[in-house]
């Protein structure tokens, strides 16, 4: 009778088991139509096979993979597209899911209009429909960084596993010592980032200095969120790059191009911090100036 208990009961944990599943939300924006100028991510398609390819690398079926954006792929990635299938998909898993959101296209800073912990700036990552800021309003239809915080909490405490990669830059700084970087296999292309002004902010509106920020700093943090891990191209005060391989002449964001590569030598199981030194490693041939990647893990935040 026991031994009989003892199968119903491996039996059940491993229907449980089988029963995870794994999704992806895909988001890449090429151009945000509001900013003057509104220069194009020319890389956002290519951005979006590499992901896609890091979703399948993941665990993620085709048939869980959603795809918004405006470079040909999937339903435009407008403010209400991307909160619609945010909660649906919030709605959907269970615990033991996983789910992998990705990000790419442009990011900016804009004054906090809820101010917290003293820090008087939000990152903002923006949509195809996002608008001009305006005082005490902000950008309307864009995505900030304490919404997406509170998704990632709420998911979190579902006990969901989620692997946020985020391709943008929150800084609008200027391109510097670009012309002294001589590379054979790739060339830089431009910023993943629009300058304040070209939103209707004043320049001064920003955290710290623009430009790669410390490169002394740690790039590897601890995740107050325990299931949750954070692959994040540039720090506040940095900017995100996208590059031409000189090889086939494609766009794509240096930081998806160099994640993608570091996933590809990854065998087994996939630790978030062994994958972060893995893609840390790829950026020691770089300059200096060129900013590094940052990545927050929780304890429980392993890949499926």
């Amino acid at each position: 009778m026991k031994r009989k208990i003892l199968g119903l009961l491996g039996g059940w944990l491993v229907s449980a088991f089988c029963l995870a599943e794994n999704h992806a939300l895909l988001i890449g924006v090429r151009q945000v139509a509001s900013a003057y100028p509104s220069p194009i991510l020319e890389s956002i398609s290519n951005d979006l096979v590499l992901a896609k390819q890091m979703a399948s690398r993941l665990g993620v079926p085709e048939t869980h993979i959603r795809v918004l954006s405006d470079a040909g792929q999937g339903r435009l990635p407008t403010r209400s597209n991307v909160t619609e299938s945010m909660r649906t998909l919030a709605a959907q898993v269970s615990p033991g899911d996983f789910v992998l959101l990705y990000l790419s296209g442009h990011g900016v800073q804009q004054p906090s209009l809820i101010p917290q912990g003293g820090d008087p700036l939000d990152e903002i990552f923006l949509l195809a429909d996002s608008q001009r800021w305006a005082a005490g309003k902000g950008i309307a239809n864009a995505l900030s960084d304490k919404e997406i915080r509170n998704w990632l909490a709420a998911l979190d405490s579902k006990q969901v596993k989620v692997w946020l990669v985020a391709d943008t830059c929150h800084a609008s700084g200027l391109m510097r010592g670009a012309q002294d970087w001589l590379d054979d296999e790739i060339a830089i292309s431009g910023f993943k980032g629009l300058r304040s002004s070209w939103l209707g902010m004043k320049t001064w509106l920003q955290k710290g200095k623009p430009g790669t920020g410390s490169q002394n700093a740690s790039r590897l943090k601890t995740g107050a969120l325990p299931n949750v891990a954070a692959f994040m191209a540039a720090d506040e005060n940095s900017s995100a790059l996208e590059i031409e391989l000189k090889r086939d002449g494609r766009k794509v964001g240096l930081f998806t191009w160099a994640l993608a590569q570091a996933l590809k030598q990854m065998h087994g199981p996939i630790p978030p911090e062994k994958l972060a030194q893995a893609t840390l490693a790829l950026y020691r041939r770089y300059p200096q100036w060129v900013a590094r990647p940052v990545f927050e893990a929780g304890e429980l935040s392993g890949a499926p």
